[in-house]
């Protein structure tokens, strides 16, 4: 079966210090759907799709309970995904 889309978002990569998160937030409201911590090993955060460039599976996180869940992502130009994915490096 085909996965269904849950959600369009706004990802944005914040960090400060050591400490780095991948948000996705609302297109509209820009309020917070999952977040993603960034640490190492960063395989075990966000690891790329073998056969595409565009597309990622981050676990996600929430913060309160501690709880995780895994979550594809896709973007639609392969630039974005290059974009996200040098960011990530970088952090």
């Amino acid at each position: 079966p085909q996965a269904k889309q849950i959600a369009t978002c706004r990802m944005r990569i914040m960090a400060k210090g050591m400490e780095g998160f991948v948000r996705l937030e609302d297109s509209n409201s820009g309020e917070l759907f999952a977040e993603t911590p960034i640490k190492e090993p960063l395989e075990k955060y966000v690891e790329p799709c073998l056969d595409s460039s565009r597309y990622f599976v981050c676990r996600v996180e929430d913060r309160e309970t501690g709880g995780h869940a895994f979550l594809g992502i896709g973007f639609l130009e392969r630039g974005a995904a290059f974009d996200f994915n040098v960011a990530l490096q970088d952090h």
